[in-house]
């Protein structure tokens, strides 16, 4: 897997996503293998537009191994949780996503601001 050098970028795409989680793991946000991209994600908010408090986790897959964001992070009532800001940014190289699950279907919605660096 070969990721882009960030020194020498040709174009970078500012994104949005955007999911519904449920009690089984959705794949959120993935960089396909040989993609020839880099994700770099700004922020992670998690949203529980639901009536009760819901738990949520969320994984990173590296290369195969899955490695806990958040493990069974409680998420309040009509609030929002910020799980990753600007400041503590991270990557998703070639063949890595995210993955996340909740013990309340349809509470969470995960949204995440992220950079298409090719």
């Amino acid at each position: 897997m070969a990721n882009p050098n960030i020194l020498s970028i040709n174009t970078i795409r500012g994104k949005t996503a955007f999911a519904d989680v449920n009690t089984s793991p959705i794949t959120f946000l993935s960089n396909a293998a040989n993609s020839g991209e880099l994700l770099k994600i700004n922020t992670l908010i998690a949203v529980n537009k639901g009536g009760d408090q819901t738990d949520l986790t969320i994984k990173i897959s590296k290369n195969g191994t899955l490695y806990f964001l958040a493990n069974a992070i409680t998420v309040p009532t009509n609030s929002n949780l910020v799980l990753l800001t600007r400041d503590m940014q991270w990557y998703l190289e070639e063949n890595d996503f995210i993955q996340a699950f909740c013990n309340l279907a349809s509470n969470i919605t995960l949204a995440c601001s992220y950079e298409s660096v090719l």
